[in-house]
């Protein structure tokens, strides 16, 4: 998706967005993404879908690239489920030409709305990566209890950020690409924050609205998750 302005100004935005079984939200998450989008300035836009799950949600994308003025496109649909991580080569798939990445999740948890302040902190603060936290003041968490892991994190690892494992994220392209993180599933997100300071790049927290989904079931898998923390803990 591209904005209307065309000048050497711009600045190049890939949006990354996770989507595993969310047929039932991926429309409603598109158009409200789209307006977000639209409403930011001097910025164009490449999406790239990382779609999971057998419920027909690349399909939905498909037809809504058939009806909507900004493609949905490319979608990276991997052979098995791997999470978010580094299954596809992550920082390979968006241009090379692109300044920032946003990634976020398709479940409406993450609102769209958002996206203008996170936006606004990253370029007044510089940062290297901006986190949409729900562990600072001003945050609005609707219906969903955080886990203590976050805690855990912070202190095993020594970090001044107070939420580590959000996926709402707006990342300088460049400094994404100097991260090589090796975790699979959700632990990637914690180890590219401990990865960031390592490098002594600029972090910071943004207060964003967290949202329990209406519609579909959760994909947080406890196990599946636990153990991706605890190899994360062993190296």
């Amino acid at each position: 998706m591209k904005s209307a302005l065309t000048d050497a100004s711009q600045r190049h935005a890939a949006v990354v967005i996770a989507a595993l079984d969310e047929a039932a939200n991926i429309e409603r998450f598109y158009e409200r993404l789209c307006r977000a989008l639209q409403a930011l300035p001097h910025t164009r836009f490449e999406f790239i879908w990382l779609v999971e799950g057998t419920d027909g949600t690349a399909d939905r994308l498909r037809r809504l690239g058939k009806v909507k003025a900004a493609p949905p496109f490319p979608i990276v649909e991997p052979a098995e489920r791997r999470g978010l991580g580094p299954r596809s080569g992550w920082a390979s798939m968006w241009s090379d030409d692109a300044d920032i990445v946003v990634t976020m999740d398709a479940d409406l948890n993450h609102q769209a709305e958002d996206l203008g302040r996170l936006l606004d902190a990253f370029e007044t603060e510089k940062a290297d990566i901006a986190i949409g936290s729900r562990q600072v003041p001003g945050a609005d968490i609707r219906g969903m209890a955080l886990w203590s892991v976050n805690r855990l994190l912070r202190q095993f690892f020594r970090l001044p950020i107070r939420d580590v494992s959000s996926g709402y994220r707006i990342y300088c392209a460049s400094a994404l690409r100097r991260i090589r993180f090796e975790s699979e599933g959700y632990a990637f997100l914690p180890e590219i924050v401990v990865l960031a300071f390592k490098h002594r790049m600029r972090v910071t927290e943004v207060p964003i609205t967290f949202t329990q989904r209406r519609q579909g079931q959760s994909k947080l898998y406890l196990v599946e998750t636990g153990r991706s923390y605890l190899h994360l803990f062993a190296r």
